[in-house]
């Protein structure tokens, strides 16, 4: 058994960057081993192109590297096979792919919802994301760039992993917060969610992009501006202006080591190939991490949330901070951020779905940035040779936090209601003229109207009938969730400016209605 695990496919290493460099990145990957030794972990290596090593664990191995199918079916029997608490996943979607989920939302200009998601669950593959709203794995990638040809990015990502430390809660309780203008009911709350009650966040505009040494030195960063497709920005908006707000090129060199970051940006991780930048420049994703910060958790296509108070990227990035901030390993604290969002509402809306499938972490999961609590649990037996007591006490403990985020996600799974897309729904001519006065309202008229039904786990898998009324109390007999949605591009970068308006029938009646734009 090995606490963590290093996922990789080192033929399409090889393809990439040739023999020499793919050996120099093996080297170096099995350096790190040393490193995670001393934090009481056994580190492997799993090379998913090889056919012996994968027969030996079960699985079979992946001849084709852009095959979701084929690497998902990898990763799951490595972690049947060994059990890590850590999956790494080493390259970026060129080496191992994301798996590009169907979008469940209406057209809004992502053809599909690509991310790891998959990888930290149970569930075998699949393209529908409702299949994988219960995570149970502990999963973050180590990605290099897109087309490049010099392997220096990711030894430079390997090393960092190798050097890392833990710092104190107070050193990361200097936070950087910023935010588009025409967010900042949204982003203060969040930021107060996090930091207490007198934090408040830099705006753009008038702020930015040339943020000092100081604010950029803080530990945390939080960021809730506009993103685009490919471009190395973000932008603030007030009105039709929308200014850089965040910007690549300042960030270099600039970044303290260790740093944490959870952007709620649209595109925020987006792992594009530089080529594609207007200015040939890697996203800032891709800066951070190679400027040693640690951790980065952000959404790889269009993101949605209110423009004032909380919801959707909003939740899921205070989720994530808030368990690094108390000392959660970057991976626990992604798993942990993904099941309460998955559990924060009583049925999964499509938009919903798209927030779960679309977040990832991009870092080494096994990092504590935050000084990990003493446990107060004492290991047993002779397991953990070469492993002081504190950390044969600490992998106890890890081992049990394990299994109860395991059972939790397998909760998850069979018993969170979603929401799916109904083909020829039934609406009354009274719903109809309620919809359509929402829209007016919501200056949204003549926007095509998509409905999705609630549908609860079956009665079977919870036991019987009388399990599952349990489990979900007086849920009405007939649910739905109407979606309008508007698309229009606007100001620099392709930016994407999307509106949904997202109301809730029960027994035919509607019931409430939110209205969420894009990140």
């Amino acid at each position: 058994m090995s606490a963590k695990v290093m996922v990789s496919n080192l033929s399409a290493l090889k393809a990439k960057y040739g023999l020499s460099r793919r050996n120099e990145i093996i080297k170096v990957a099995k350096e790190l081993y040393a490193a995670d030794k001393a934090q009481g972990l056994k580190t492997t290596l799993v090379d998913v192109s090889d056919a012996t090593a994968m027969q030996k664990l079960g699985g079979r191995q992946v001849s084709d590297p852009a095959s979701g199918q084929q690497n998902k079916r990898a990763v799951d029997a490595i972690y049947c096979a060994l059990k890590p608490d850590y999956l790494v996943l080493v390259g970026g979607p060129d080496v191992i792919p994301h798996i590009a989920l169907q979008n469940p939302l209406p057209d809004d200009g992502d053809s599909s919802v690509p991310g790891d998601l998959p990888y930290a669950c149970e569930a075998p593959y699949s393209l529908i994301i409702k299949d994988f709203i219960g995570p149970t794995r502990v999963v973050g990638r180590l990605p290099d760039i897109a087309g490049a040809r010099d392997p220096a990015y990711l030894l430079n990502l390997l090393r960092t992993v190798a050097e890392r430390g833990s710092r104190s809660a107070s050193d990361y309780a200097a936070f950087l917060g910023l935010s588009a203008k025409v967010w900042e009911d949204s982003t203060r709350t969040s930021l107060r969610q996090l930091f207490g009650p007198t934090a408040t966040p830099h705006l753009s505009p008038p702020e930015g992009p040339e943020w000092t040494p100081q604010q950029l030195a803080a530990l945390s960063h939080f960021i809730n501006c506009h993103g685009a497709p490919a471009d190395h920005r973000y932008y603030g908006q007030k009105g039709n202006s929308y200014p850089v707000a965040h910007d690549a090129a300042w960030v270099e060199g600039k970044l303290a080591k260790g740093t944490v970051v959870a952007a709620e940006c649209c595109y925020g991780a987006q792992l594009y190939d530089p080529a594609l930048d207007d200015d040939k420049l890697a996203s800032l994703a891709i800066t951070y991490l190679g400027n040693a910060a640690y951790g980065f958790f952000g959404s790889t296509t269009i993101a949605y949330g209110p423009a004032s108070g909380n919801g959707g990227a909003d939740l899921i990035c205070q989720y994530f901070l808030k368990r690094v901030l108390q000392g959660a390993s970057l991976g626990r604290a992604a798993l942990e951020a993904r099941q309460e969002f998955a559990q924060g509402a009583w049925a999964l809306n499509p938009t919903d779905l798209k927030t779960l499938g679309q977040f990832d972490l991009l870092g080494d999961p096994s990092v504590h940035p935050v000084q990990k609590a003493p446990t107060h649990l004492k290991a047993l037996g002779k397991a953990g040779a070469g492993m002081s007591a504190e950390q044969r006490d600490e992998a106890a403990a890890r081992a049990s936090r394990r299994r109860m985020l395991f059972e939790k996600g397998l909760a998850i799974a069979q018993t969170q209601p979603v929401a799916q897309w109904e083909r020829e729904p039934q609406r009354s001519v009274s719903l109809e003229r309620a919809i359509g006065r929402l829209l007016r309202e919501n200056h949204l008229a003549g926007a095509e109207v998509a409905s999705y039904r609630v549908v609860l786990p079956s009665a079977r898998s919870l036991g019987s009938k009388s399990a599952a009324a349990a489990v979900h109390g007086p849920v009405p007999p007939a649910t739905t969730f109407h979606v309008a949605l508007q698309r229009g591009v606007e100001g620099p970068g392709g930016i994407t400016r999307c509106t949904a308006l997202i109301a809730e029938e029960r027994d035919g009646q509607l019931a409430s209605y939110r209205v969420l734009v894009s990140r």
